[in-house]
This record gives C-alpha cells, structure tokens and sequence, in this order.
C-alpha cells in the first residue's frame, strides 16, 4: 500500500472527535514584514516604467507596517489601487492602505474602525499628555530596536467628563498614522455560554492583525468595573483574558483607555505592566482655556461665515472669554459658542462679543452641578494618576464652582515630560 498524507485547509478548524489524534494542525500566520515587502517590490519592479516611486525611506517603512495584518492578495490589491489612483506611490498612499485594513475590520463585527479626524493641535491644553504622545510616536518602527525600547503598551486616562479624553484617542491616530480601532465591550458579550470569552479572543486576535493599531476602549469602567457580576463568571473570565493579553501581547497594539470613575476599576487593572501610564484630565485652566476658546472660535467663525461680522477674536477677548468661563469644560466651552451662534442665526445678525458672555452666563458647569464628585476623583489622582496639564499651566489656576474650593488645587501628580 502506498502511504499517503491528507492536507485539509480550512479558515476555520472544527475537527470531528475520531480525527483529533490523528490530525497534525499547522496554523499559518498572516505574511510577515518581508513577504508583503516583497509584494511591494514585485509591483513596482512590473510597473516600474509606468509610475514614479516617492517614498522616503521612514515612508516606505510607515507603508509596509500599514499592510500588515492583510492576506497577500489583499495587499497586492491595495497596493495596486493606490498606485492606480495617480500614477505615484508616495506617502499620501498609506491612507489608501490602511483603507484595506478597514474592510477587514468592518467585516468582523467586532471592532469598530474610527476614521482619524483632527489634529494633535486641536485639542487645548493638556500640553504633558501630548508632549508624553509626541516622544513616542514612532517607537514602533524597526529604527526604535536600535536604541533597545519596546513598543509602548497603553495609557489610561481618567477625569473630568468633558476635558478632552476621547478627542485624544481621535487626534492621536492622527499624529501616529495609525488605524484606530475602538472595542465595545457590550459587543464582546453573547446570551450564547462560552461566546463571550470566544469573542473578546478574536477581537483581540483581530487587533494584532491589523497591528501597529490603536485600540480605543471608551469608558472601560463600564465594562470592566468590579461591580459586574451575576453573569455565572462570565465578565470575569472575560476580563481575565484581556488582562492576560495586556500584560502579554507582543504585537504593536497601543491600548489607550478612558474612564469617568476610575474607583470602579478592579486594582489589578492599575498596577504597573498593565499600562505605561495613567493620565489625570482635570477642568481646564484659565491658560488653557484661552486656547479652547480660540480653536473653538476659530473652527466656527471661518472666513467666510457670515456668523463672524466685525467679532475680532484677541488676546482681550480670549482672556476676558476664559476669565468668565472658568470651571467649565472643554466641551460646555464647544456648546457655548453653538448656543451663541444660534443667538446670532436667529436675528441673522453676526455673532457678537455679548452673545458670547451671554451663554457663559447661562450655563451652569458641571464643576458646580457635581463639585462633590469632581473633588472625590481628584483626590483619587493627587497620588495615583500624573497630570495631563503642565506645570505651568497649572501654576494660572484660579479657583472655579460656586463654593470656590472646586478649582483650588489640580488633581494628578506635577510631572512635565
């Protein structure tokens, strides 16, 4: 008889019991580096008289890291299309590419593909969260191995609703050029017994296929927090294998959390591996809210809007803007000038200095709604958390809420990076 060996191929292994002992399974990863840079080579070699390569050497390296996580088809295929658009391969392709990693992701189910919008200097204020972002960027690049640093792991980010947590996630997949993804914990649990723990693992797995990525998991604490229980186990187990994965992972996935109550968060979550570091975003200080108040103004008062009339946005008038307006938000200064230009629209008038100190005046923050609650979160952070403002923005605060003790002391440790 003459021996014979059975390949069976298949997306998906479901082995019958009667073949488990007989069966060998050879898991074949997705192509590495060099396998889609020979891609790469391969069509440019074809095509070589036909298209101009402009790629600088980080460019080319930024554009083989946004192919991997595809098949080689797939990245064939986005690599053609991005040469067809134009006749060039140059970095303006990435996003062409990266594009492919967002079918693959929308596919799933599982993962969201947030589209990057905004720049790094969007958001106000927060000048050591952003200058601790800046140092990093690129460390995931094989040139990083050369100075013997690891990728980084994560952050978290806890504090104030409103300050500007989420807008971060956003802006920073701008700064990197990376694909952000943003997990739903609720889409990770299943009425199906054993579902759950399957999904959370292929959404991971998902994750460091498309990797280098950013992973967003919005106000984790509700979905993570150590009150979840009833469910039989199931949230633990859950979130014993994203634990694991935390510590564990060897792919270039940036984890960047944020939390409203971080108290609510297991303690095992916190501790020192789990992320690089955890970042406390208080209510914004007089200084940074002068620059809130220019972006804001800036992005609705556009040259030919017909809101901005003679309103000439200074130095005097932001200062006089974040004076009336301290203690309030990022996001209660972003509703502030909406309501004023609808006070302006409904008149069909442009929108003037008075419309502005109106809204201040109209607005009850949420430093003084909850001042309670602010002030148990900052003292959470005073030891525990590193501020995301600089020391000297910090060193321009005045008191904020109506009893005036709201503001009077910053939350976070005073590190500048």
């Amino acid at each position: 008889m003459v021996p014979h060996t059975l390949l069976i191929v298949a997306p998906a292994l479901q082995l019958p019991i009667d073949l488990e002992k007989e069966v060998t399974v050879l898991d074949l990863p997705l192509p590495g580096r060099r396998e889609i840079e020979s891609v790469l080579d391969g069509i440019i070699n074809a095509n070589r008289n036909q298209i101009v390569v402009d790629l600088s050497k980080e460019d080319r390296e930024r554009l083989l890291q946004a192919a991997q996580g595809l098949t080689l088809g797939e990245a064939e295929n986005a690599f053609a299309r991005a040469i067809a658009s134009d006749g060039r391969l140059d970095a303006r392709d990435i996003a062409l590419v990266l594009d492919e990693k967002r079918q693959a992701i929308k596919k799933s189910g599982l993962l969201e593909f947030i589209d990057s919008s905004g720049s790094i200097d969007d958001i106000g204020g927060l000048e050591n969260l952003k200058t601790w972002l800046h140092k990093r960027n690129g460390s995931w690049l094989p040139s990083a191995q050369e100075w013997s640093i690891p990728a980084p792991k994560g952050i978290l980010i806890t504090g104030v609703p409103g300050c500007g947590k989420s807008l971060t996630a956003k802006c920073m997949a701008s700064l990197w050029g990376l694909p952000l993804v943003r997990m739903d914990v609720g889409r990770v649990f299943s009425g199906v017994v054993g579902s759950s723990e399957q999904n959370m693992r292929a959404s991971l797995r998902l994750a460091e296929a498309v990797a280098p990525s950013i992973l967003w998991i919005d106000e984790i604490e509700k979905g993570f927090g150590s009150g979840s229980g009833g469910d039989s186990g199931t949230s633990q187990r859950v979130f014993g294998t994203f634990l694991t994965w935390l510590q564990e992972k060897s792919e270039p996935v940036f984890v960047i959390a944020t939390a409203n109550k971080i108290d609510g968060l297991p303690p095992e979550l916190l501790r020192k591996g789990r992320f690089d570091e955890i970042f406390f975003v208080d209510l914004p200080t007089v200084s940074e809210l002068k620059v809130i108040w220019k972006i804001q103004l800036r992005q609705r008062l556009t040259a030919s809007s017909k809101a901005s009339g003679e309103l000439t946005v200074d130095d005097r008038l932001l200062s006089k803007l974040a004076e009336h307006s301290n203690g309030f938000s990022g996001a209660e200064v972003a509703e502030a000038v909406v309501s004023a230009c609808f006070e302006a629209y409904s008149e069909r008038r442009p929108l003037t200095e008075e419309d502005l100190t109106r809204t201040i005046n109209n607005t009850v923050p949420l430093s003084t709604t909850q001042s309670e609650q602010i002030k148990l979160i900052r003292d959470w952070a005073s030891q525990r958390a590193v501020a995301s403002t600089s020391t000297e923005d910090q060193d321009g605060l005045t008191t904020a809420g109506s009893e005036g003790d709201v503001a009077s002391w910053r939350g976070g440790r005073r590190i500048d990076f």
